[in-house]
């Protein structure tokens, strides 16, 4: 209890205990060596602050993912939140982390959690221009016409910043294109480019479905 106790100890001076030190300095011999003493609180909060940080979180600023594994296999929750509802796992995505973003969600973390923005994971990293990170959350089980800000789906999201390789993207992961927001508009009436209209509005949706799937091969000789 005693040695519990100490290792949880938090400094007056910033209200981090030496984990959350460890974890804020990326360094992972400290974090293994205080991880493994008996009665931490791996999930235990930063004392002072307007945004009291987890070790995980503060870990997944430096992208390591020996570190972010340790504190994971160490009982580090995967949902925790800050002040604005985002979780580690938005944090990574919004990085383009997909290494991390894969163990997150190995972990539990959900991959549809909306963060106080209603931005969900998939979003942040479809802005973030992360192919990687889209398709481990697509496999990992977000829902890619999920309702975010404004009844919008991701979809409308990257129609409107006019990104046509995510378009393509989404649309390939199953977008539905047709899917309306809260205000009736489908995708293809929220973007200001001509190409990306054409292909949610049919033109090149065919191909983009195909792309990562096999092509059936009576389908290609007819």
């Amino acid at each position: 209890m005693e040695a519990g106790a100490a290792v949880n100890a938090a400094r007056t001076s910033d209200g981090r205990t030496a984990l959350h030190v460890a974890a804020a300095a990326g360094s992972l011999e400290l974090c293994t060596l205080i991880a493994g003493q008996e009665g931490v609180e791996v999930d235990k909060r930063e004392a002072l602050g307007h945004d009291p940080q987890t070790a995980l979180q503060l870990a997944v600023v430096h992208g390591s993912e020996a570190l972010v594994s340790l504190l994971l296999d160490a009982g580090a929750d995967p949902d925790v939140t800050d002040a604005k509802q985002a979780g580690p796992l938005h944090a990574a995505a919004a990085r383009g982390q997909d290494a991390l973003v894969k163990l997150m969600l190995d972990a539990g973390a959900n991959p549809n959690a909306l963060n106080a923005d209603q931005e969900s994971p998939l979003l942040l990293a479809a802005k973030a221009d992360s192919e990687a990170s889209v398709r481990v959350l697509v496999e990992g089980g977000a829902e890619v016409d999920a309702k975010l800000s404004g009844g919008d789906t991701v979809l409308h999201k990257m129609a409107a910043a006019e990104s046509a390789p995510m378009v393509q993207l989404l649309l390939a992961a199953g977008a539905d294109p047709h899917a309306p927001n809260t205000a009736g508009l489908v995708p293809s009436l929220v973007t200001n480019s001509e190409q990306i209209a054409e292909m949610l509005e049919g033109g090149d949706v065919v191909e983009a479905l195909s792309i990562g799937k096999k092509k059936d091969p009576a389908a290609a000789g007819g």
